[in-house]
């Protein structure tokens, strides 16, 4: 049996562990008011101190993040929103349910019974993609988290419980930490390959539509109070429908993948690739020059030019159309830089394929 003492400093190292989680927890009494909440759950809940807590119930508490924190419902549906929140905790459902909280993003919320009548509520945070429905991006995070949520899930209701009666000894509070450490590392991970997957284009490894335009919105953004010179080029294969045509998809896929990886060679890496859709590129060039800028995409013309792509026992010739549009004072959007890029990229078209055009050029020709 440990003595006051030991609890005590078990019950303060339980509080301090469940402190560092970015999984947000609150434990709930029987009469549903809350028992203990850890640093992140406050954060969430936009309440200040932990003291609060003792003077509250779950509905206040929500009513006060859904008010001030989250800012998502309106008046009109607030106390439909908290019966409906209020309900759920009270079946003591274990069904993960999403939940709008604002700015913050969407979170995935789970309920546990807990013996002594009380409930054990998660909120994790959920990665969502731009451009992205968020119930498909939910029900892909659910499917591919499900098995270690609930570790994760168990494992924090086992520490809100041992933090309650303190009776844990300092070798097996470790052994229950490491594990959720592990388990909470591998969530991250799993997170982490989330938010790539759903900005990464899946045939050329390079960014997708979505991911190049939020990254390229962010960087006009940056350049705009640095007062740097941003610019676009817009790359495009020419006579590819020949290439499928001849050849087959196949070949146009390998011809695709082939000419991502030579624009890998020639962009910096700092500067942003993605590819917009079929056989359409583009590339941000960050600080850099008019003149720079038609010198590299000149050297991206003449290096996918001079390199065929192999496929089998077949060798594919490919040239490639480059738009090239500088940064205006007035512009706000990226999409307006990319506009004046694909104009100039439709005029080199137009002049005989295989060439570089900016939006100069395009205006006076």
């Amino acid at each position: 049996m440990t003595s006051d003492t030991d609890n005590s400093r078990i019950l303060s190292c339980l509080k301090a562990g469940l402190d560092e989680l970015d999984l947000a927890l609150l434990m709930l009494d029987a009469d549903l008011r809350p028992h203990f909440a850890n640093r992140a759950l406050l954060h969430l809940f936009g309440v200040e101190a932990s003291t609060v807590l003792q003077q509250t119930t779950f509905r206040t508490l929500l009513h006060h993040a859904a008010v001030h924190a989250w800012r998502t419902v309106a008046p009109a549906n607030l106390a439909a929103f908290l019966d409906e929140q209020e309900a759920l905790v009270r079946a003591g459902t274990a069904s993960p349910r999403s939940l709008d909280v604002g700015l913050k993003g969407h979170v995935l919320l789970r309920c546990t019974a807990c013996p002594h009548g009380g409930r054990l509520l998660t909120y994790a945070l959920l990665p969502v993609a731009l451009e992205t429905n968020a119930e498909e991006m939910i029900e892909h995070f659910t499917a591919e988290m499900r098995f270690h949520s609930e570790l994760m899930e168990e494992q924090g209701a086992r520490l809100a419980e041992l933090a309650e009666s303190a009776e844990l000894n300092a070798q097996r509070l470790d052994e229950v930490r490491t594990r959720l450490e592990r388990e909470l590392a591998e969530r991250r991970l799993l997170e982490k390959q989330l938010r790539r997957l759903a900005t990464t284009d899946a045939l050329t490894g390079v960014l997708n539509r979505a991911g190049f335009m939020a990254r390229a919105q962010r960087r006009l953004a940056m350049n705009q109070a640095a007062r740097a010179c941003l610019t676009v080029l817009m790359v495009d294969v020419d006579h590819f429908k020949q290439i499928n045509d001849r050849w087959g998809h196949e070949a146009g896929d390998q011809a695709l993948k082939g000419l991502a990886d030579r624009l890998r060679a020639v962009v910096r890496r700092r500067d942003l690739l993605g590819r917009l859709g079929g056989e359409e590129f583009a590339v941000v060039l960050s600080d850099t020059a008019a003149a720079d800028a038609l010198l590299v995409a000149e050297r991206l013309r003449s290096a996918v030019a001079a390199s065929p792509i192999r496929h089998d026992d077949r060798t594919i010739s490919l040239t490639v159309s480059v738009g090239v549009a500088m940064q205006h004072e007035t512009d706000s959007r990226i999409g307006q830089i990319i506009r004046r890029a694909d104009a100039a990229l439709y005029r080199a078209k137009e002049s005989g394929r295989n060439r570089v055009m900016s939006d100069a050029q395009a205006a006076l020709s």
